[in-house]
């Protein structure tokens, strides 16, 4: 079970890094919650300045990040650099 969980991460992590994304976890769970409760739509574009203060980190040289909350409930949060990225089970994606 946990084997093919960390398969399943894995491969996930080569797909969007393939697409120009990267996982990065919160330093806390409150901040993710914080996340949601400010952006609080299905698509939102954080500026590098604003990723920066959030995460203390920004990785690529892009005009915005697309952050959207994945299906590990906060743990982890997928950010995209460039334009916006459309889900085929929108679903299963919750916005920041």
């Amino acid at each position: 079970m946990l084997l093919s969980k960390i398969k399943i991460f894995v491969i996930l992590i080569f797909l969007t890094s393939c697409q120009g994304a990267c996982f990065i976890e919160p330093k806390h769970t409150e901040e993710a919650q914080r996340l949601y409760e400010m952006l609080g739509t299905h698509r939102a574009f954080l500026s590098h300045d604003e990723a920066y203060k959030l995460f203390g980190a920004c990785y690529r040289q892009s005009d915005r990040i697309f952050v959207s909350k994945n299906l590990y409930k906060n743990k982890y949060i997928l950010v995209r650099f460039g334009e916006p990225i459309t889900f085929q089970d929108e679903d299963k994606w919750f916005g920041f």
